[in-house]
């Protein structure tokens, strides 16, 4: 029996990423996947362990409502999707009866070895895996699955996330996470993936990531890169050594990437992900740890001011970005 099935519900125009994720799913044999979408999508080329099910968002709203038993819910736009992962297992369990747990997972990600991360212990002892919307599983138990009703410190509960098209980050930290937490359920938070930070044109762990897992750091020059089934990352530390880390995965969100240098490649089991585009690694440069001059010439490091200078803008244009949504919601109640 699969450990898992991992779905994942997309309506849209796919992601630049689609192919990367397509392709790190056909190294994963002991997990099913399964791809909720309004894209037509067909080939000979899908692995065998990714199932298809063509849906529209407003198909998808009524399935929500009736396997929640909910008469009304806000689901009209595909962002709003993401509340709804902690109970994927319910709204899909047509698809999912057989497995021991159910996973939802994004499309702007690249799988790594899920094997290597979760050990068949963990699996035992855990009802929730992993933190982030990114990829979780859920113990595929309907008592396990309801615990997203019960109460705890949470940004909204379920009724006010289900009840809003706002998104309500109801799949991570301030959602199930903290339900979790306050209700002495059995969680494995531990952030054991490559997250991306949106703020710099080169590829940064996020805050997040590194304030959670002291084993996390960003450096001038690292290089992530996929390899075989794994997802990894190579650096060049403080001492001017080269080090190397492992990811379950990597996670990669608004970022446009040009993959056309790999998916038109036969063979691409091997490439760089800059942080733009993908690259396939070079003869020569499969085995091994990655020499300092590779790392140097991909890692796209310009300065720290740099960097700097783009956390501000970043963070400037965020502020601007909330500021104009919140005068549209206020303007919108005194028009009323």
């Amino acid at each position: 029996m699969k450990k898992a099935c991992i779905i994942a519900a997309y309506f849209g125009k796919l992601p630049d990423f689609y192919p990367l994720w397509l392709h790190s799913i056909k190294y994963n044999t002991e997990f099913d996947f399964l791809l909720v979408t309004d894209n037509e999508i067909s080939g000979d080329n899908l692995p065998d362990n990714l199932r298809v099910v063509n849906m529209s968002l407003k198909d998808m709203k009524a399935l929500v409502k009736r396997k929640l038993g909910m008469d009304e819910i806000a689901l009209d736009i595909p962002y709003k999707c993401c509340d709804y992962k902690p109970v994927y297992g319910i709204i899909f369990e047509y698809y999912v009866k057989e497995y021991p747990f159910v996973g939802h997972c994004d499309l702007d990600m690249i799988f790594g070895n899920i094997n290597e991360f979760i050990s068949d212990d963990m699996w035992n002892r855990y009802d929730k895996l992993l933190p982030l919307g990114h990829l979780a599983f859920y113990r595929n138990d309907r008592n396990v699955l309801d615990y997203y009703k019960l109460s705890g410190n949470v940004h909204a509960d379920y009724r006010e996330a289900f009840s809003t098209n706002e998104p309500c980050v109801f799949d991570e930290e301030v959602g199930i996470n903290n339900i979790y937490r306050d209700n002495d359920k059995k969680l494995y938070d531990k952030y054991i993936m490559a997250d991306i930070s949106e703020k710099n044109t080169r590829l940064k762990l996020t805050d997040m990531s590194v304030n959670k897992n002291k084993d996390l750091k960003n450096y001038r020059h690292q290089l992530f890169y996929f390899e075989d089934g794994r997802v990894l990352r190579s650096f060049i530390d403080e001492n001017n050594n080269v080090g190397t880390q492992e990811y379950i995965y990597f996670h990669a969100k608004k970022r446009s990437m040009d993959t056309s240098l790999c998916v038109n490649e036969e063979d691409f089991s091997s490439f760089y992900i800059l942080g733009d585009r993908v690259v396939l690694k070079r003869t020569g440069e499969n085995d091994g740890k990655l020499t300092k001059d590779v790392i140097k010439e991909y890692s796209q490091y310009v300065s720290e001011i740099r960097d700097r200078k783009e956390v501000i803008l970043y963070n400037f244009n965020d502020l601007l970005k909330r500021g104009k949504k919140k005068c549209k919601k206020v303007m919108k109640r005194l028009l009323r």
